[in-house]
């Protein structure tokens, strides 16, 4: 596992080889949503429990908006690397990698 956020005793998501999540700390399994993503999720981030963003591998950018997961990966993607890591405040996302050895910075806004 390489990332998790969380609303406190609302939602858990962990991430690594795979997107996993619960509602509760005290639920005994973890989902995992191999749905989501087929590609290693290195940062999930969000505003609400409604308005949730990943990265990962080859320019994987996914939002959850409550009701389905949208990749932007066909806008994003990355020729040989990975976002590393996601920051989202408001209407503002911002996604930091490396693509073939360079620094990679993705602004998007809603």
């Amino acid at each position: 596992m390489s990332t998790v956020w969380f609303i406190p005793n609302k939602h858990y998501y962990v991430g690594g080889n795979g997107i996993y999540e619960k509602n509760l700390l005290s639920d005994s399994l973890w989902n995992n949503r191999n749905d989501i993503s087929k590609y290693y999720a290195t940062s999930i981030r969000g505003n609400s429990l409604n308005d949730v963003f990943t990265v990962g591998s080859y320019g994987e950018l996914l939002h959850w908006n409550g009701v389905r997961w949208k990749s932007f990966m066909n806008e994003t993607k990355l020729s040989s690397g990975a976002y590393a890591a996601i920051a989202v405040k408001g209407n503002l996302v911002i996604a930091v990698g490396l693509d073939s050895g360079k620094a990679v910075i993705l602004k998007g806004t809603r």
